[in-house]
C-alpha cells in the first residue's frame, strides 16, 4: 500500500513532511516536535499553519495511519 502523501502534498505545493505535520496538529491532544535542520525543510515546516486539508485528503491519510 502506498502513502497519500506525496499526492497530497502536490496538491498543497509542499511536501510531504509539511502534510505529515498538519494532519497530526489537528489533533489538540497531539504534541509535535519536527526536525530541521536546512534551510529548505524549515521553509516546509513554516507552511503547516497555513496548509488546509480538506475532508478528502484527511479521509485518505486516516485510512492509511490508522490510530
Amino acid at each position: 500500500r502506498s502513502s497519500p502523501l506525496p499526492q497530497i502534498a502536490i496538491k498543497h505545493d509542499t511536501g510531504p513532511a509539511a502534510i505529515a505535520l498538519a494532519w497530526l496538529l489537528r489533533n489538540e491532544n497531539v504534541m509535535v516536535i519536527p526536525k530541521a535542520v536546512q534551510f529548505p525543510h524549515i521553509e516546509e515546516i513554516a507552511q503547516v499553519p497555513h496548509i488546509e486539508l480538506d475532508a478528502e485528503d484527511l479521509a485518505a491519510l486516516d485510512r492509511a495511519f490508522p490510530a
